[in-house]
């Protein structure tokens, strides 16, 4: 009897490349590993460009085929018994054994728990801080139900709970600890900043941010390293300000606020970093404006910044009361690494 079959493959997946992708996103979208990604597309590097194609499947697209197949259909002799499973005949020594792939190792994208030895003058606090955990945590990791500690105790620890994991589009900046994972590409930062980046252009954090911000140089990452996490010029945002309503309370640095000084409030970045507001209406410009305290906490999506009423009188946005800004970071306080070894 002769059979006609059809042979039909689909065609090779493929993905163009959209402005804020990474090898690491466009993976971890389509099921499938960054060294695939390089290996299917001959890449020697992390670095990719928007509007580039890449393979996603390493899956034929052969032309489709038409192959008559002739099966014949002998019966055995009458007097010949067929065996029902030839399985049962074979020994264990000739049985065909499929093996097992062998598991490759991945780099842990986090940290491991560790020990910690309570030293004089520590407290709750203070560990919590130096390990970028909560109190609350360490408590409930050592069965603990108060938050009183003596020196010598030895404590579990699990380290970075509290540092940002991926982007969030009411934050402009995140704070970051380096994970062993982060170091198994060959472009770390460009991982990294993939993390961090949403689909719209204004949401699109590179590496070059993040050293800038950070002065890393030609400097190698290490494990625990804390990054800032954002660009060096923030943009499509908007700015409020904020008045005698607030003149004389405490600000979040525990000091009054003052509406007729130089002074704004930011949700993300840290206490004591300096930046320069632009007033994308008119391109009025005032640099050296220190972050005292925190908010916006209307509309954070859009809103980035609260400015002080002198700094909002100066760039001419008293009577709007909002205005869309560009905010340029001129220093920012570096935070201590996590102190793996102890």
């Amino acid at each position: 009897m002769t059979e006609t079959v059809s042979n039909i493959s689909a065609p090779a997946q493929v993905y163009e490349v959209r402005r804020g992708d990474s090898l690491w996103r466009i993976a971890s979208r389509n099921n499938t590993t960054v060294n695939d990604l390089k290996r299917l597309n001959n890449l020697r590097g992390d670095v990719i460009h928007p509007g580039q194609t890449l393979k996603i499947a390493d899956v034929p697209a052969p032309v489709i085929q038409e192959q008559a197949v002739v099966i014949e259909h002998v019966s055995p002799p009458e007097d010949v018994p067929v065996k029902e499973d030839v399985a049962d005949e074979i020994s264990p020594d000739e049985q065909i054994v499929q093996a097992s792939p062998v598991p490759q190792p991945v780099a842990r994208d986090g940290f491991d728990q560790i020990s910690y030895t309570i030293q004089r003058g520590d407290n709750l606090w203070k560990i919590a801080r130096m390990f970028y955990c909560t109190e609350k945590e360490i408590m409930a990791l050592n069965g603990m139900r108060s938050n009183l500690i003596h020196e010598g105790r030895i404590l579990k620890i699990q380290p970075g709970t509290i540092t940002a994991k991926g982007f969030d589009p009411e934050k402009v900046a995140y704070s970051y600890l380096v994970t062993p994972a982060d170091l198994a590409h060959e472009e770390p930062l460009t991982v990294i900043a993939a993390k961090f980046s949403g689909e719209e252009p204004h949401q699109v954090i590179t590496a070059a941010d993040i050293s800038a911000v950070n002065g890393l140089g030609t400097s190698p990452l290490r494990v625990g390293q804390h990054l800032w996490i954002t660009n060096v010029t923030i943009e499509g945002r908007s700015a409020s300000w904020y008045g005698k309503d607030f003149h004389g309370k405490k600000m979040a640095n525990g000091k009054a606020y003052d509406m007729n000084a130089l002074s704004c409030a930011m949700r993300d970045l840290p206490l004591g970093s300096r930046v320069s507001v632009m007033n994308s209406a008119n391109n009025r410009e005032v640099g050296n404006v220190p972050v005292w305290d925190r908010g916006p906490y209307v509309d954070k999506a859009k809103r980035a910044i609260d400015l002080s009423k002198e700094v909002a009188k100066r760039l001419g946005m008293m009577e709007t009361g909002v205005a869309p800004v560009r905010i340029t970071i001129e220093s920012i306080p570096k935070m201590p690494d996590l102190p793996l070894q102890t």
